[in-house]
C-alpha cells in the first residue's frame, strides 16, 4: 500500500495540535481528587482504645475494639491533609500526602495525664440494727469500667452500685477496687459499717398537732415516737377501740377523759407506755374552740430567730433559727389575733376566725416584720465592689456619689459591650432607671482617713433571683440574707458542668481579684457574703440560666 505525499504533509501539520491537546487533557486529570485510604491504629498512653474519633478533610470515623481505623479521603496529587485522633479533651495529629499510592498507614498515640481510676464510695447508712440493708454508691473518678466490692463479711459484688444486707452483728471494713483500661485503684474504709444487735423498743407517743382535747367528734392524730425501731404497734384509745397502725387517727364520740396506751414491739421484746387522762372531750360548740397557730416570722423577708409571738389569749412563744413559731390558743367565738415583734420592730395584728362549730383549728400564718436596712457597708479608701440590697426607685448613681459617704465615683459593667461606664461626682445622673439590687457596682471611696459606713434605706428584696447570661462575664450582687460558697454559686446556676466557669470577687482591702474555678485545687473555694458584688464567667457553651436562692 502506498501513501500519498500530500497526506503525509497534512498529518505532519496536524501533529503539533494533537500533542498540545494531549498535554491539556493530562493536566486536567491530575488536578482532580485521587482516592486515598488511610488506616492504622490509635492508642492512648500506649493502650489501644475503642471509640476514639479520627477525622480529616471532613471525613470522620471511630476506632474499633483493637484501636484500628480506616478513613477514606480524596486528595489532589501532592496535596496534604491532617489526620487527627481525639480522646476526651486530648488529641494527636499527623500529616498525610497524596502521592498516588492508594493506601497509607498512620499510627497515632494520644498522651494524657494518668487516667487510672481513683476509687471512692459512700453508703446511705453506716450503722443500724441487724438485719441491716445498705445501698453503696460508687463515686470513683476517671471512668472505671469494672468494680469489685468487698463487704467485709466474706461476700463480694461486681455491680457498680450494689445493695447488700448484713445479717450478723459486727463492725465491717468495706473496700472497692475500681478498674479501667489504664489500671485499677482500691479504696478501703476500716470499720465503715456497724451492725448493732436489736434492742427492745422504748414506747412513746404524742399527737401530730399537739391537740389532746376538743368537743364530741374530736379526731386525734397519734404519732409514734418510740425508739429502737419497733416493727409492730398496738394502741388502746381508752374508749374500747384499738389500732395496730403506727400512726393512727381516732375520733372520740362520747364525753369524758380517756387514757391512751401504746405497746411497741420488735424481735427483741416489747414495751408499753400509758398516758392517764391524755384525751379530754367537752360538750361542744358552747366551749372554746381548740386552736394551734404555726408559721414563720420574717424580718425584711428573711427568717429570723428569737422573735416574739403572742396571741390575744396570752399565749406566747419565740421563733427558732428557721423563723418557725407555734402558739396554742382557745379561740372564743372562733376568733383570735396574733402579732409578732423583733427588737424595736413589730407587726400588725393578724385576725384569725372560723366557725364556732369547728372541732379544731390548725392555721399556718406568716408574720412579716419590716425594718430599714442600715449600716450595711464598710468602704475602704479606693475601689469597693458592692451590691445594693434594697429596692428604692429614687436610688441613682448620683444619690450615692453625691451623698454624705465620701464616694466620688461609681462604675457598672455592661455585659453587652464588655465595658464599664463610670459616673463621677458632680455629673448628671445616667437617668436610665434606679440601681438594681441584683447588680454589682464599683464605688470609689475618696476618704483617705479610713473605712466609712455606707447607709441605705429601702425595701429589702427576698428571695434572690438573678439572670446569668452566657458567653462572657456577668457582674452581679449578692443580696440574699445568707452566705454561699463560690462552688455552690456555680452549681446553683448549672455552670459547674461547663469547663471555664469561674467566680471572681474583689478584695476591697487588697484592691485585687480572687478567683475560683470548678475543679481547680490551686484556687481555694471562698464565700460570698451579704452586700458583696462578684463576677460570674459563663462559657459560650453554657445556657442562659438563673441564680435563685430562697
Amino acid at each position: 500500500m502506498s501513501i500519498k505525499k500530500g497526506l503525509i504533509i497534512k498529518l505532519a501539520a496536524l501533529l503539533p495540535a494533537l500533542l498540545i491537546c494531549t498535554v491539556v487533557l493530562t493536566s486536567v486529570a491530575f488536578a482532580q481528587s485521587v482516592p486515598l485510604t488511610v488506616n492504622g491504629y490509635v492508642t492512648v498512653n500506649g493502650v489501644a482504645i475503642a471509640g476514639v474519633t479520627v477525622s480529616s478533610a471532613g471525613q470522620t470515623t471511630t476506632t474499633a475494639s483493637d484501636g484500628s481505623y480506616t478513613l477514606g479521603l480524596g486528595l489532589a496529587m501532592n496535596s496534604s491533609a491532617t489526620i487527627t485522633a481525639t480522646y476526651l479533651t486530648y488529641s494527636a495529629s499527623s500529616s498525610v500526602t497524596q502521592s498516588n499510592q492508594g493506601m497509607q498507614t498512620i499510627n497515632l498515640n494520644i498522651v494524657t495525664p494518668p487516667l487510672t481510676p481513683v476509687a471512692s464510695f459512700t453508703a446511705n447508712a453506716t450503722s443500724g440494727f441487724a438485719p441491716m440493708t445498705v445501698k453503696f454508691t460508687d463515686t470513683s473518678t476517671n471512668s472505671p469500667t469494672t468494680w469489685n466490692w468487698s463487704f467485709g463479711d466474706g461476700n463480694y459484688s461486681n455491680q457498680q452500685n450494689p445493695t447488700y444486707t448484713y445479717s450478723a452483728v459486727g463492725t465491717y471494713t468495706v473496700s472497692l477496687n475500681a478498674t479501667n483500661t489504664f489500671g485499677s485503684n482500691t479504696s478501703t474504709i476500716v470499720g465503715y459499717i456497724t451492725v448493732n444487735p436489736v434492742i427492745a423498743p422504748v414506747a412513746s407517743f404524742t399527737t401530730s398537732n399537739g391537740l389532746t382535747n376538743g368537743p364530741v367528734g374530736f379526731t386525734a392524730t397519734f404519732l409514734d415516737t418510740s425508739s429502737n425501731s419497733p416493727t409492730s404497734w398496738l394502741w388502746n384509745f381508752g374508749d374500747g377501740n384499738t389500732s395496730t397502725q403506727q400512726n393512727p387517727t381516732h375520733t372520740y364520740s362520747t364525753l369524758g377523759t380517756f387514757d391512751v396506751s401504746l405497746k411497741a414491739s420488735n424481735s427483741a421484746g416489747s414495751n408499753t407506755v400509758t398516758k392517764t387522762g391524755y384525751i379530754t372531750i367537752t360538750p361542744g360548740s358552747s366551749q372554746h374552740v381548740p386552736l394551734v397557730i404555726k408559721g414563720t416570722i420574717l424580718f425584711n423577708g428573711a427568717p429570723v430567730s428569737n422573735a416574739n409571738v403572742t396571741d390575744s389569749y396570752g399565749d406566747s412563744n419565740t421563733s427558732d433559727v428557721g423563723g418557725n413559731y407555734g402558739v396554742d390558743a382557745l379561740a372564743n367565738n372562733g376568733s383570735v389575733t396574733v402579732s409578732g415583734s423583733y427588737g424595736i420592730y413589730s407587726s400588725g395584728a393578724l385576725s384569725l376566725s372560723s366557725a364556732v362549730s369547728s372541732a379544731q383549728w390548725f392555721i399556718k400564718e406568716i408574720i412579716n416584720l419590716v425594718g430599714p436596712y442600715e449600716n450595711m457597708f464598710n468602704l475602704n479608701p479606693g475601689w469597693n465592689l458592692i451590691a445594693i440590697p434594697v429596692d428604692n426607685s429614687s436610688l441613682y448613681e448620683s444619690t450615692i456619689v453625691n451623698g454624705p459617704w465620701g464616694v466620688d465615683a461609681m462604675s457598672r459593667y455592661n455585659i453587652t459591650t464588655d465595658a464599664y461606664t463610670t459616673y463621677y461626682s458632680g455629673a448628671a445622673s445616667w437617668k436610665d432607671g434606679p440601681l438594681s439590687y441584683k447588680q454589682g457596682y464599683f464605688v470609689h471611696e475618696g476618704n483617705p482617713v479610713g473605712s466609712v459606713t455606707f447607709n441605705l434605706n429601702g425595701t429589702y428584696i427576698h428571695p434572690y433571683n438573678a439572670t446569668v447570661n452566657n458567653n462572657g462575664w456577668n457582674m452581679l450582687g449578692w443580696t440574699a440574707n445568707s452566705t454561699i460558697s463560690a462552688s455552690d454559686v456555680l452549681n446553683e446556676t448549672e455552670l459547674g458542668s461547663y469547663s471555664g466557669s469561674m467566680i471572681s470577687v474583689y478584695n476591697n482591702s487588697t484592691q485585687a481579684f480572687e478567683n475560683y474555678y470548678i475543679g481547680d485545687s490551686q484556687d481555694p473555694d471562698f464565700n460570698l457574703t451579704f452586700g458583696e458584688g462578684f463576677f460570674v464567667l459563663s462559657p459560650s457553651a453554657a445556657p442562659v440560666t438563673q441564680l435563685y436562692i430562697g
